[in-house]
């Protein structure tokens, strides 16, 4: 199992080899922080305050300005969810869900409705057009903001575990995946 900080709108293991690699070899691919910290659930906006203790408040990509800027793939989740009856989380977890199915997205929260809501992203259905506007749309996207500030003891290195294994594809596996990273 590899894991790295991946959404639809930071997708730098599509291009850096790492999700060929996983696939070539077979290893699962975890995205840990698939909701960008928040970020895609659409609850944040520029007039948003993070208090003193959430690491969100000194994370360049938290500024009000970086957050005006990135506020596009949210819009787009937005737009993509209202036609689906879904929130923008479930559309964001979705399209991970759609990408491979040994791809296990470990959104988190200390919120059982939230968990609810992660569960049920693996129930939204993306069509093959839905999931060329998010592409297409996402790639013209420069997300702004560093994702961490300098110094942070955080970082994307990989991290390896034997604990997830590679499952096959459907509604029912989906939400197991989502539901099991979500109690780990």
């Amino acid at each position: 199992m590899f894991r790295a900080s991946t959404h639809c709108g930071r997708r730098d293991v599509e291009h850096n080899g790492v999700l060929a690699t996983c696939e070539e070899l077979g290893i699962g691919f975890v995205p840990f922080s698939p909701l960008g910290a928040g970020f895609l659930t659409g609850k944040i906006d520029t007039s948003t305050a993070f208090s003193s203790t959430d690491f969100r408040g000194v994370s360049p990509r938290f500024t009000p300005d970086a957050r005006a800027a990135n506020m596009a793939i949210v819009d787009l989740l937005k737009r993509i969810a209202e036609r689906k009856h879904a929130a923008p989380a479930q559309i964001a977890l979705a399209w991970l869900l759609a990408q491979k199915p040994w791809i296990v997205p470990i959104p988190g929260t200390r919120k059982l409705e939230r968990l609810e809501e992660s569960i049920d992203a693996a129930s939204v259905e993306l069509t093959d057009d839905d999931l060329h506007e998010i592409n297409d749309a996402a790639s013209k996207i420069t997300v702004r903001g560093a994702r961490l500030f300098r110094g942070s003891a955080e970082a994307d290195e990989p991290m390896t575990s034997s604990r997830v294994k590679s499952p096959g594809a459907g509604n029912r596996l989906k939400e197991r995946r989502l539901l099991v990273a979500g109690c780990q």
